[in-house]
């Protein structure tokens, strides 16, 4: 019988599903859960398999059954000179993802190869920090800022001055952008004989370079900080052609000047707009046992590593928003109430001109933890929100979920509905009402893991109905 995957594939699909098999089997009654902060050196597994199952009716009625399956191994070592002082650190993620439904003759077509057999790494780093305020990274890593999140190659510093009562701190990273299929340490790029499937994806100029820098100061009381960060991006145009560079630059502050009141801002520009990218203040003012928070928020959404996302669906925006939360611990419960108004713009020749579509909402919400027979945690929130312009109506949401303990220890079962009821303004868009409901159980694996399984179904007057099934299966421990 032939084998639908070539050898080298078949043996790391084999490896990563036995992988938790083997962790349970071998590994885990030989590990005892240990602090965080371990006394020598100290050894952390993980793994993830999740699962989803699921079919609908495509528009030209053929029918779609995806089967996806994903794998996930994190190892990490701390203390790896086993010298009592954590100075010497390494992590390492894989990821695996397919997708079992996927018909035969498009698993030999690369174009889906990462929806087929795709094997990506994660993390790979070694961390160093040979004195208190200095810390190292290199290898495959992520790096953090007021700009978001980045993934790169390279090395990081950063320096922290813990002593006194202000403690300022220096973050530098520098090396090469991760960018998935366009180079020869991407492992999807290349096929069992070593060829690359499509070879305009690997090119003789693979290094897209980025270079990062933050510094500010921290308050020892956490009252108060401040941080400036610069981000820098070049990536190769075409073969030949050189590159571009791009700069993103942006800076946010928190402050409580009263134990009541905390203030924070943040702010960004980017060369490829022609102003700010994001900009947003937050006041949030404590009312007795409740919290009042307010704010404004501006978002011109830019093309970018760590807002991929924003190419295909965000619009730039402005908007207030304001947002009151209040715990009653007489009953266990807590209650929220929000209130917004968001202006979506073309252009930024003017805060608000009369073309701009807006977005006017409001919602409540409440938590409650009920001790009936057994324990109860039930939440639900329902919203309105009308829109103005060409793609005006108004939407009705609600939802509600419920957790409750099951007749075993250790096995929780939780439910969740959600209603909406959307009304157009255009007579070519009719009325409808979609609505999703989900049952699911979750099971805690003494002190290694949990497993959660989830049953839902979906169904709209635009969409097709479709039922899914979700399992999700953790494992952790120390050595």
């Amino acid at each position: 019988m032939t084998s639908l995957l070539p050898s080298t594939q078949t043996t790391a699909v084999v490896s990563l599903l036995l992988g938790p098999l083997i962790f349970v089997a071998t590994l885990a009654p030989q590990f005892a859960l240990v602090p965080a902060h371990a006394e020598a050196t100290t050894y952390q597994i993980q793994t993830r398999t999740a699962a989803r199952a699921t079919q609908h009716l495509r528009s030209d009625t053929t029918l779609a059954t995806p089967r996806v399956f994903s794998q996930s191994l994190t190892l990490s070592a701390y203390d790896l000179r086993d010298n009592q002082s954590g100075d010497l650190n390494a992590r390492v993620r894989l990821r695996y993802a397919t997708d079992l439904g996927l018909a035969r003759e498009l698993q030999q077509d690369p174009r889906f190869d990462a929806r087929w057999n795709d094997l990506s790494l994660d993390l790979a780093y070694l961390q160093w920090q040979p004195f208190d305020a200095l810390q190292m990274s290199a290898g495959r890593q992520w790096h953090y800022s007021p700009l978001g999140m980045t993934d790169f190659d390279g090395l990081s510093v950063a320096w922290t001055d813990t002593g006194g009562t202000t403690r300022p701190f220096v973050r530098l990273a520098a090396g090469r952008d991760v960018q998935r299929g366009l180079t020869p340490w991407d492992p999807g790029a290349w096929d069992v004989q070593g060829l690359p499937p499509n070879e305009s994806a690997v090119t003789d100029d693979p290094w897209h370079w980025m270079a990062a820098a933050s510094t500010g100061v921290d308050f020892a009381d956490r009252r108060h900080r401040a941080e400036i960060a610069s981000r820098h991006h070049r990536r190769p145009l075409a073969e030949g052609t050189g590159g571009a560079t791009t700069h993103h630059l942006g800076a946010t502050a928190t402050t409580t000047p009263v134990d009541s009141l905390t203030l924070t801002t943040t702010a960004s520009v980017h060369t490829m707009t022609t102003g700010l990218d994001r900009a947003r203040l937050d006041a949030a003012y404590r009312v007795g046992q409740g919290v009042v928070s307010v704010g404004v928020d501006h978002r011109r959404p830019v093309f970018a590593p760590s807002s991929i996302f924003n190419l295909f669906g965000a619009q730039p925006s402005r908007a207030t928003y304001a947002t009151w939360r209040r715990p009653f611990t007489s009953i266990a419960s807590a209650f929220e109430l929000r209130a917004w108004n968001r202006t979506y713009f073309d252009d930024d020749a003017s805060f608000f001109s009369a073309g701009d579509e807006q977005a006017i909402g409001g919602a409540v919400a409440g938590h409650h933890r009920l001790r009936l027979r057994i324990p109860v945690d039930y939440s639900w929130q329902i919203s309105a929100q009308t829109l103005t312009g060409s793609s005006g109506g108004d939407q009705y949401l609600g939802t509600s979920r419920l957790r409750v303990p099951g007749p075993m220890d250790g096995l929780f079962l939780t439910g969740r509905t959600t209603l909406l009821w959307a009304v157009a303004d255009h007579h070519r868009r009719p009325d409808g009402l979609a609505a999703s409901a989900s049952l699911g159980a979750e099971f805690d694996l003494a002190d290694i893991g949990q497993l959660s399984l989830t049953l839902e179904s979906r169904s709209g007057p635009r969409t097709p109905a479709n039922t899914a099934a979700f399992a999700l299966f953790e494992l952790e421990s120390w050595r």
